[in-house]
């Protein structure tokens, strides 16, 4: 995409997302601002404006710390955001009005851009850029005028803080909590930015993060290790080489008899199984001939024991008639029933 092509859907992007009109005012207003800020540049291609907010994986270029961003979304999103800050409003609103140069003579206006600037200027467009000594507001989200990119032979910091910068993405990924790290030093442009870094190392809270990350890691791996082991050791394949393998020396025997005994619990519930399956469909002829004579046995027990029930009731019927008898006998005969 040609570089004046590019321009024109940066702005209208970032048009779009603060909400304010896309026309010839609005567009010609914001390509003005970002010549005046110093675009193209190399190192920053997609922040026209010289933004200094951090967004995803970008990296301070100069003292102020303008980003470098990886993406044209990313630097959309970072303007965008920059112009809906608080101490921006008026900038806002010019630019919602869709005729910014009718905000010209505003004061807060003014001081707003003074303030995005770092003190360059008072108004992007027009005669109106002379710089205006004016110092930043307390509280004011620090800016600049866009000063010449480091070299990437130069010296001091700016220069390999770039540098890290374009590694940082990579390694920030690949180092999980410790790439901050990599974006400690990328982002830094002077010498207290350095030493900021070196306090960050050095602060106990730092380092216990690290511990906690480092040993959340291992436990999980293990416990995933073990999960693997159990589910394997269970196998027929398994144990098949664990049973000869049990007998070696040192960690693989080891190994092997902790294999065995993980899948001896499913070993024998198998042993079981198959038993019970086989005294079930397939018997003996003595374990049958012994089923019978039980059966006979208990079916010899539980007639004795009814006909035993059965004279017990007929005794006890007599017992209770006996006296009765007696009495009739000796009031109807005179004689009495033995």
């Amino acid at each position: 995409m040609a570089r004046g092509t590019y321009e024109a859907v940066y702005i209208d992007q970032v048009l779009a997302a603060i909400g304010a009109p896309r026309n010839a005012a609005t567009r010609a207003f914001l390509a003005s601002w970002a010549a005046r800020e110093g675009v193209p540049q190399q190192v920053d291609a997609y922040n026209l404006w010289g933004t200094t907010l951090k967004v995803g994986s970008s990296y301070g270029t100069n003292g102020p710390g303008v980003q470098s961003y990886r993406s044209q979304a990313d630097g959309v999103r970072a303007s965008a955001s920059m112009l809906q800050q608080s101490n921006f409003t008026g900038i806002l609103a010019a630019l919602r009005s869709g005729n910014p140069s009718s905000y010209q003579s505003n004061p807060s206006v003014q001081a707003e851009f003074r303030s995005w600037s770092g003190g360059g200027y008072s108004w992007p467009v027009g005669s109106s850029t002379t710089a205006v000594a004016a110092p930043t507001a307390p509280g004011l989200s620090a800016s600049r005028t866009r000063p010449e990119t480091p070299s990437g032979g130069g010296s001091g910091v700016g220069g390999w803080g770039s540098l890290l910068g374009v590694a940082e993405g990579p390694l920030s990924t690949l180092l999980g909590p410790f790439g901050g790290i990599v974006g400690l030093f990328s982002g830094a442009s002077s010498v207290a930015d350095v030493l900021k870094s070196i306090l960050w190392l050095v602060d106990p809270k730092s380092w216990l993060r690290m511990v906690e990350f480092l040993t959340g890691g291992l436990l999980m791996l293990f416990s995933l290790i073990g999960l693997a082991t159990v589910f394997m050791a269970r196998t027929d394949t398994a144990q098949s080489i664990a049973g000869p393998a049990s007998v070696l020396p040192g960690p693989a025997g080891v190994v092997a008899r902790g294999v065995s005994i993980v899948g001896r619990p499913k070993r024998a519930a198998a042993r079981e199984t198959r038993g019970y399956v086989k005294r079930r469909t397939t018997p003996s002829p003595e374990a049958r001939r012994a089923s019978i004579r039980a059966r006979t046995r208990q079916i010899e027990l539980d007639r004795q024991a009814r006909d035993e029930e059965r004279k017990r009731v007929h005794a006890d019927a007599i017992r209770r008639v006996r006296p009765g008898m007696k009495r009739l006998a000796r009031t109807g005969t005179g004689t009495e029933i033995s």
